[in-house]
This record gives structure tokens, C-alpha cells and sequence, in this order.
């Protein structure tokens, strides 16, 4: 069992440093496609509108998630409206929040500090942090929750009993693959802790009223949709996902989230090596799925005594086994009856758990060189990983196919379009053609445009000396000049309230 030594504080200090510093770094080189400028523009809308807003995006099912990301948003477009320094906000926050949220955890359950910082600085969980999502606001949040439980159970604090309920709470209307590890938070507490929440039922009531002041139209819209729309969505599946007996398998994959990146969202070329020390995360994420299985069994076969645990670190650590054992099982089934593939991106909502799972499979290992040696690996690999591909994409722009222009360049090309006064432009940018909407809500962002006005503007791909992938470069063509064939009409009117693709049926 670990202790808190005298270097705890400088590890934690360490750790926090090491988690926000490259979050906030070149905020310009995150993506900027498809539901990020949607969520930006929803809250523009809603601040316009002098109301938090009432509900989220439409998901894949037909259901609408819920308004917490989007009010966030309205709270730091109340700070700022440059987009630059939005995305720095949010990186940082959700990096500062899940540091700290880890960091607590291992205070609790006395586990080393330094395995959180190998987990933040992995390639998937910093570029998630980063990205303006919606969904990924689930990493921090499920943090949090499970954190605030530990420290309920190793000191019964009233204020990690609330922060813990409540944090749940939120975290189940972010996006549906959080359900499970929001179910186990709570079910722990209403199986085992009754007396406390009993004793404490006006905080937990008045902190439970206002979640539900804050959502309460998206209940009401998400009862109605319920049952108008899910016994279809559950017949029809995930588009494209997977069959349930492969999906059911999820739970093993928890990796893909904390490991070395795997798909397009994630830039840069990782050398072989470092992706494969990086991988050690899998076996380490199986080998806690065990340890939790037969810890609850322990635990079950000798359940004599009081219904509450004892406050003592071992206790935390058996809780916190059963806690994320039951939160792989419910996320197996979830992913089995929706089919739902098993995508980096679908693994936000049980990141504590999966996190969980393989710090203990860590702290069980016999000796503390092993246990110092694996966490130093896996740290490095993910640090270099995760600066070598920031610095490659920032140097050389978005290292995918087809071309991404990122919302530094995006914003770039706003900023080019501000000195005209054009509804629409010609472009043959791919990216432009099928994603406008990147463009539309950051003119929402800046004043409109009182420039020339009546000018035919022209969008390339920008092949100057020097350029970068991803840039734009702008060009007013004559009246006489043909638009190239190549080239069609672009509307980059500011993006209206409620707008949503044309090809996404709600």
C-alpha cells in the first residue's frame, strides 16, 4: 500500500503541471469539424437569448443529450469570444479538473500520484481534453465523481457525499456511455450508505434541485423521446457498429482511450517503440479486471459486519474495485444491446473506471521497482507521443486525410472574410464544402463584417511557400473570371439558432 511520503505534494505538483501545461498549448491546433462549432454556436444563442440553454446535441439514437457542456460554454463565452483562448480555457479546465479529481483518488485509496500523470499525459486523454466536445466533458466529470467517493468512503465527508451524487448526476446526461460508471457511483452508495444519505438528505436535496432547475426541459424532452424513440433506436443499433456478441467484449478495450493513439482524431507518427511501451496499458487494464473480480468475491464470501465500510484505505480500494468492475460489466451489456463500436471516443464515460482498474493492477504488483519501472515507461511513452505529435501537427498542420483544417486556421480565414461582405463564397476546399458550419459559428463570434461588399470570393487550399496543410488562402475574383469547375457555392452566413446538417435527422 502506498503512503504519503514527503515527496507527495511535489508529485501532485508535478503532476498538475504536467497535465495542464500541454493542454493549453497551441489551442489553434485542435480540430474544429462538426459538432464542436454546433456546440459553440448553440451557446452563443442561448447567451443571446438570456437563458441557459435547454438541452445539447441530437445523438446517433435520436436522443438529445443533455445542456451541461453547452452552459458551460455560456460560461466562458462570458470571459471571451476569442476562439483561441476558448479552446485554452477549456483545455486547461478539463485537464486542471481531472488532475486534481485523479490526484484526490489517490489520496484516498493511498495509490502513487505518479501513475495519474502517465495516465494524463497519454496521447488520446490530452487531445480528448482539448477538443471542444461535448462528450469528452465526461472524463473530467467521471473523475470527479469517482474521486468525491473515495473520499466520502475513507472519511465520510458531507461535502464528498454531495460533490459525489452530484457530479454523478450531471455526468449521466452528458452522453449515454457514461450511464454506467454514474449507475455504480450511485448504486454503491444506495446499497451500502443508506444511513448517511438519509442523515444528510436536505444538502443532497437541495444540491439534487438544482440539477434539476438546470435540466429540467431536457427531461421533458428526453421522457417524450424515450418513449417515441428508443425501442427503435435499440431494434435499429449504432450505425455501422458492431455485432453484440463483439460488442459486448468493450470493456477489455478501455486501452484505446489510455493508450497509444489509434485513429484519426489523435496527429503525429509515433515510433514503434514508444507505442508499444505505451501499450502496456492493456494488459495492465485486463490484469484489473481481475483484481476487481476477486476482490468482490472476497468481499462477498466475507460481507459479515457493518453495512457501511471502514474508513481505511483497503476498504477505499475494495469500493473502488467493485465501483469499476460493475461499470465494465454495465458498459459490456450497453455496448452489446446498442451495438455501439469500440472507438477511442466511446470510452469518455468510463475513463475512471478503466483508469481505476489498471492503478490497481499497479499498486498490486509485489515490488516497488516493478511498480516504479512500468509507470515510468508507460509515462514517457505517452509524453513523448503526445509532444512529438503536437509539434509535428503544429509544424507541418493536420497530418490526416482528407485535410482538417484546424480552428487556428479556421480562424485565420474568418478573419481574411471579415473585409468583405459576401453571404456566400466559392470553394473546392473539401472540408469547407462538407463542414461550413466550422466557419458560420465562428462569425458568430466576431463582429460582422462591414467590409467591400458584392465582391465573388474564391477559397483554396493555400500552396504558397511555407504554407501548411490546411490553410486557406482567399482570392476576389474578376467580373469576368470563371468560377473553376471544381468550385462550388458556399453559404458563410453565421450559424442560426437550432441549425443542425441537413443529412442528420433528429
Amino acid at each position: 500500500m502506498s503512503a504519503r511520503g514527503p515527496g507527495w505534494n511535489f508529485a501532485e505538483f508535478l503532476v498538475m503541471l504536467g497535465a495542464v501545461i500541454p493542454a493549453v498549448l497551441w489551442p489553434g491546433d485542435n480540430l474544429w469539424t462538426n459538432d464542436e462549432p454546433r456546440l459553440i454556436a448553440n451557446a452563443w444563442h442561448s447567451n443571446a437569448a438570456w437563458h441557459p440553454a435547454w438541452g445539447g446535441l441530437w445523438g446517433n439514437f435520436g436522443i438529445r443529450y443533455g445542456p451541461l457542456p453547452t452552459q458551460i460554454y455560456q460560461f466562458l463565452l462570458c470571459l471571451t469570444h476569442d476562439p483561441l483562448l476558448l479552446a485554452a480555457l477549456r483545455g486547461g479546465i478539463c485537464a486542471a479538473v481531472t488532475a486534481a479529481s485523479l490526484l484526490w483518488l489517490a489520496r484516498s485509496a493511498s495509490l502513487s500520484p505518479w501513475f495519474a500523470g502517465a495516465v494524463l499525459v497519454a496521447p488520446p486523454v490530452l487531445q480528448f481534453q482539448r477538443l471542444l466536445w461535448d462528450a469528452s466533458f465526461t472524463i473530467p466529470l467521471g473523475a470527479l465523481a469517482l474521486a468525491a467517493l473515495a473520499a466520502h468512503l475513507r472519511g465520510g465527508a458531507l461535502r464528498c457525499l454531495v460533490a459525489a451524487i452530484t457530479s454523478a448526476a450531471f455526468l449521466a446526461t452528458i452522453h449515454p456511455q457514461a450511464l454506467p460508471l454514474s449507475a455504480a457511483v450511485v448504486g454503491l452508495l444506495l446499497w451500502k450508505h443508506r444511513p448517511a444519505l438519509r442523515r444528510h438528505w436536505k444538502p443532497i436535496g437541495i444540491a439534487l434541485a438544482v440539477f434539476l432547475a438546470l435540466n429540467a426541459v431536457f427531461f421533458g424532452q428526453l421522457v417524450h423521446l424515450i418513449f417515441t424513440r428508443l425501442s427503435g433506436a435499440v431494434a435499429s443499433g449504432y450505425p455501422g457498429g458492431k455485432a453484440p456478441h463483439v460488442a459486448i467484449l468493450a470493456p477489455f478495450l478501455g486501452g484505446r482511450l489510455l493508450g497509444a493513439p489509434a485513429d484519426a482524431y489523435l496527429p503525429g507518427g509515433p515510433d514503434a517503440w514508444m507505442q508499444m511501451l505505451s501499450s502496456i496499458i492493456y494488459p495492465l487494464c485486463w490484469a484489473g479486471i481481475v483484481l476487481a473480480a476477486w476482490r468482490a468475491w472476497q468481499h462477498w464470501t466475507n460481507r459479515a459486519g457493518s453495512k457501511e465500510l471502514p474508513a481505511s484505505a483497503c476498504a477505499v480500494r475494495d469500493s473502488l474495485a467493485f465501483v469499476a468492475l460493475a461499470t465494465v460489466i454495465m458498459q459490456g451489456l450497453l455496448f452489446a444491446v446498442m451495438r455501439v463500436p469500440s472507438g477511442a471516443q466511446y470510452f469518455f464515460g468510463t475513463f475512471a473506471a478503466h483508469v481505476c482498474l489498471a492503478w490497481l493492477a499497479v499498486e498490486a504488483l509485489p515490488w516497488a521497482w516493478l511498480r516504479g519501472a512500468i509507470t515510468a515507461a508507460y509515462g514517457i511513452a505517452g509524453a513523448w507521443l503526445s509532444l512529438h505529435g503536437m509539434w509535428t501537427a503544429h509544424r507541418d498542420g493536420c497530418p490526416v486525410e482528407p485535410v482538417q483544417p484546424t480552428l487556428g486556421e479556421q480562424t485565420a480565414l474568418v478573419q481574411k472574410l471579415r473585409s468583405y461582405d459576401c453571404p456566400v463564397v466559392f470553394s473546392d476546399v473539401p472540408h469547407l464544402l462538407q463542414y461550413p458550419q466550422g466557419v458560420r459559428a465562428l462569425l458568430l463570434l466576431t463582429p460582422q463584417p462591414s467590409g467591400k461588399s458584392g465582391a465573388r470570393l474564391l477559397v483554396t487550399e493555400h500552396a504558397g511557400v511555407g504554407a501548411k496543410r490546411g490553410e486557406f488562402a482567399v482570392r476576389e475574383l474578376g467580373t469576368a473570371e470563371l468560377v473553376p469547375e471544381s468550385a462550388n457555392l458556399v453559404d458563410i452566413t453565421p450559424l442560426p439558432e437550432g441549425w443542425f446538417p441537413a443529412d442528420a435527422g433528429k
